[in-house]
């Protein structure tokens, strides 16, 4: 009898736990849009990127032109280019553990 009650507690348990885990392991999705149209930026234009669009996310990392001291944090964050030619925007999306990324080639005109 003793063994029926623990192996029933031990099963309650993993369910419990399983269904525990499965709810709070959410995906992150990493997306990001601007308020320009990215065939026609321009340098000396203040370009704002919204992450809005991502999922789940709690920590959002910027990065211009994989240039580790252009980064920026928020999911809203604006940016305004001084030189033209080709730059990638880099989004990082985190919560906890997880994270997802997304990557967008811009090409500024003069």
């Amino acid at each position: 009898m003793v063994r029926k009650k623990i192996f029933f507690l031990v099963l309650v348990a993993t369910v419990v736990g399983t269904f525990a885990m499965q709810s709070c392991t959410k995906s992150v999705f990493a997306c990001f849009s601007t308020d320009a149209n990215v065939d026609s930026l321009h340098i000396n234009r203040t370009v704002t990127f919204n992450a809005n669009c991502s999922t789940n996310g709690d920590e959002f990392f910027w990065e211009f032109n994989n240039n580790p001291d252009s980064t920026n944090f928020g999911s809203v964050v604006t940016k305004t280019f001084r030189d033209t030619g080709t730059l990638n925007v880099y989004l990082l999306v985190v919560n906890g553990n997880r994270s997802s990324s997304s990557t967008q080639t811009l090409n500024v005109k003069p």
